[in-house]
């Protein structure tokens, strides 16, 4: 999939607010400096790390683990990551990605009816919420933020 010159695998521990527990997860990094630590995201969390694609952060090798693993953020993208499960059967999972790629949004699967989706930090974050809470009052989806930049917040409380 990446070629190890330009990528990590990076272990990420930390509680989940989605799942109200303490999760693993390893997530794609972009290589920026090995001999600083640095890397950046170059996957979306999927179960409420909050860190969105982009995020510049340190990492080092735990010699327990055997893995590169994430200390701390160093730079924030402005990038926000939302979790979205489809609540109605049937629903068509492709044509809700579809839509969201339209207004700026990508997406990853992870099984049948739940995707994690990065808003870039660019995108009016209050158009994305709109279209989200309309999906939710029709009972076709539950979502939640748990990573939302600075950029996104503002964007909710100018309207």
């Amino acid at each position: 999939m990446y070629e190890e010159t330009e990528h990590r695998k990076v272990l990420f521990r930390y509680y989940s607010p989605v799942l109200e527990r303490e999760v693993v997860e390893t997530l794609w990094a972009i290589v920026l400096d090995e001999v600083k630590g640095l890397y950046q995201l170059d996957n979306n969390p999927f179960y409420g790390l909050q860190l969105a694609p982009g995020d510049h952060f340190y990492a080092e090798i735990d010699p327990v683990e055997e893995a590169y693993v994430f200390r701390h953020l160093v730079k924030a993208s402005g990038s926000s990551v939302i979790l979205v499960v489809i609540m109605l059967a049937g629903y068509d999972e492709s044509a809700l990605r579809k839509a969201f790629r339209r207004l700026g949004c990508e997406s990853e699967g992870f099984g049948d009816g739940y995707l994690s989706m990065e808003v870039p930090e660019y995108t009016n974050f209050q158009i994305i919420q709109e279209r989200l809470n309309l999906l939710q009052e029709k009972g076709i989806i539950d979502y939640a933020v748990p990573c939302c930049s600075s950029k996104h917040r503002h964007d909710v409380k100018q309207n």
